[in-house]
């Protein structure tokens, strides 16, 4: 038999028996080679607060959708702007979500960085703060006479439904 062959056979009864693979065999030169202990890397563990953050985040992106349309409105009624545009009413909702999203956006931006994934759910907040911003001063009218006043959470209790939607200034009842 020749060297190479018992070489072989000689690797073939390491490989059987578990001990020895080329994966871990450090090669020196012709004649030396050494077997480097495998080294166990730590199993990942989802990190809690990581995943967390992660819908929490999402929720948190329609939620300021949601506020940016609750401050533009009570900007517009404290700079006295209240009044409804000329027209379509859609006219008066559409710059109330222009307004909004961008508010949204930029906080959005100063509060969590370039995360430029999250703008969908930002239109997503204002969508549903233009159509349904009605229905939180149908739940909490105490909190918005506190903001607006009661004249306004009355003319707003007054002209829409609870549990609708108010698209192009008609209130569409879900219930």
């Amino acid at each position: 038999m020749t060297i190479q062959t018992n070489e072989f056979r000689d690797r073939l009864a390491r490989i059987e028996a578990g001990i020895g693979s080329t994966r871990n065999t450090l090669f020196v030169g012709m004649d030396e080679s050494y077997v480097i202990a495998p080294r166990r890397k730590a199993p990942k563990q989802a990190n809690l607060l990581e995943n967390l953050g992660f819908g929490l985040g999402r929720v948190w992106a329609v939620t300021l959708g949601v506020l940016s349309v609750v401050a533009v409105v009570m900007m517009r009624y404290w700079l006295g702007l209240d009044t409804p545009l000329p027209g379509d009413p859609m006219n008066d909702q559409g710059l109330i979500g222009i307004l909004a999203l961008c508010l949204a956006i930029w906080l959005g931006k100063r509060l969590y960085s370039n995360r430029e994934g999250l703008i969908g759910l930002h239109a997503s907040g204002v969508l549903m703060g233009t159509v349904g911003l009605h229905n939180l001063v149908h739940a909490a009218p105490h909190v918005f006479d506190t903001l607006f006043s009661p004249i306004w959470t009355g003319a707003v209790l007054s002209s829409t439904e609870p549990f609708s939607v108010v698209i192009r200034g008609m209130s569409l009842s879900l219930m």
